[in-house]
């Protein structure tokens, strides 16, 4: 009974790290799109079509501009919802790990000042 208690303290203090390590990751990605790095032409590609999708009838194909990498806060969500499915599968404490990911964001975004 005792083990079982600790394994359940350390799963939990897990979570949490594991947590903080896709926030962080979600912050890396939209670093790299700063200009002079690596994945400033992905970010640019983005804008573009961001740009070209600006008429009235065509703005329904901006919908997944924002999590593909516009958007720190909804690239990071989805960010957080795949390393969860990879690492723990399908379950409702998805929705839990995801806005434990977005406050550990809001967190490393007020300390880092980006």
């Amino acid at each position: 009974m005792e083990f079982s208690i600790v394994a359940e303290k350390n799963a939990d203090a897990q979570w949490l790290l594991y947590s903080l390590m896709v926030a962080g990751l979600g912050l890396f990605v939209q670093e790299c799109m700063e200009p002079g790095m690596i994945l400033r032409r992905y970010y640019l590609y983005l804008t573009l079509l961001w740009i070209r999708n600006r008429q009235r009838r065509h703005r329904w194909k901006r919908w997944w501009l924002k999590p593909a990498g516009m958007c720190v806060y909804c690239n990071t969500a989805w960010i957080a919802m795949a390393y969860y499915l990879l690492r723990y599968g399908l379950n409702v404490e998805i929705l839990l790990f995801t806005g434990l990911v977005f406050v550990w964001l809001k967190i490393l975004k007020k300390i880092l000042a980006i």
